[in-house]
């Protein structure tokens, strides 16, 4: 999962720091403000549609993963994904709809709580 979406979160870190105004940063230490506030006060401000979207596509690309989704369980506890799966090839496939779509309102939810905290605005 890592080498699947990092170029597109480095990608994004890399167009969020360049857009960083140079003036802020000297500013914040003409203030008195140390290396944490500057990262603090104006790279994490100026960048949280970017961590947001980082995030965002990290998590639901690993939602989608089987591999990858082993964290959201606890050992002898099957994975969602690979009941979804277990239970379409038996040919239920009402059960594998109902599965997928508890799958997919767990990624949204999560995705949208992730984006009122980083962005702190209403959703």
């Amino acid at each position: 999962m890592l080498f699947k979406t990092l170029p597109f979160s480095s990608k994004l870190g890399t167009e969020a720091a360049s857009e960083l105004n140079i003036d802020t940063i000297r500013s914040i230490k003409d203030l008195g403000g140390n290396h944490l506030a500057v990262i603090k006060d104006a790279l994490f401000a100026q960048s949280k549609g970017s961590l947001f979207m980082s995030f965002a596509n990290g998590f639901t690309a690993s939602m989608t993963t089987i591999g990858s989704i082993i964290f959201l369980v606890y050992p002898g506890q099957k994975v969602a994904t690979l009941v979804m799966f277990d239970v379409i090839q038996t040919g239920k496939y009402s059960i594998g709809a109902v599965i997928a779509t508890i799958i997919i309102l767990l990624t949204l939810s999560i995705n949208l709580l992730a984006r009122k905290l980083i962005k702190g605005k209403r959703i």
